[in-house]
């Protein structure tokens, strides 16, 4: 037993909130009528290596409110980074209230957060994140699907944050 609970008394659990990351989009790729109206002027920057316009702050969902979960099913979403040249990504987990959010509010705090090394053999844009809702904290493992090796796949450690500081 671990914590005082039965490991597989209840299988499944429906989610409180929407969970998401923070993602950064190009401006073409971002859909401004779903924004604040000064947003794009204060969350916009010119990326180093792309040069594009790139829309900060963005909520990317993994698991929206409401839906039921399996607590050891993996929840599987792939993202990118912009350039080969990045050698690391950060992941900030956020969760919301709404159902289907679109941006992170500038007053949000980030429940967990984790940095991403990429493998200096690893040359592709995307990587798969797998997140797990079992226990009583989330857990997450990066994959690498372009790897010279098979699949590398790593255990994130996640920082949790207190949201009531």
């Amino acid at each position: 037993l671990r914590l005082g609970l039965k490991p597989n008394y209840i299988p499944t659990r429906k989610v409180k909130y929407t969970y998401g990351i923070a993602v950064d989009r190009s401006v073409g790729n971002v859909d401004s009528t779903r924004l604040p109206d000064d947003w794009l002027e204060t969350h916009t920057y010119l990326h180093q290596n792309t040069k594009k316009r790139i829309v900060r702050n963005l909520f990317a969902s993994f698991i929206k409110k409401n839906c039921s979960v399996d607590l050891d099913q993996a929840i599987e979403k792939t993202y990118r980074r912009f350039h080969r040249n990045e050698k690391q990504a950060k992941i900030s987990i956020y969760h919301s209230a709404d159902e289907d959010p679109y941006y992170i509010k500038d007053a949000q705090k980030a429940l967990a957060s984790v940095t991403i090394e990429f493998p200096p053999n690893y040359h592709g844009l995307s990587f798969v994140v797998q997140f797990f809702f079992g226990d009583t904290m989330i857990r997450a493992k990066v994959m690498y699907p372009q790897s010279e090796q098979q699949l590398l796949i790593k255990d994130l450690n996640l920082e949790f944050h207190d949201l009531y500081q």
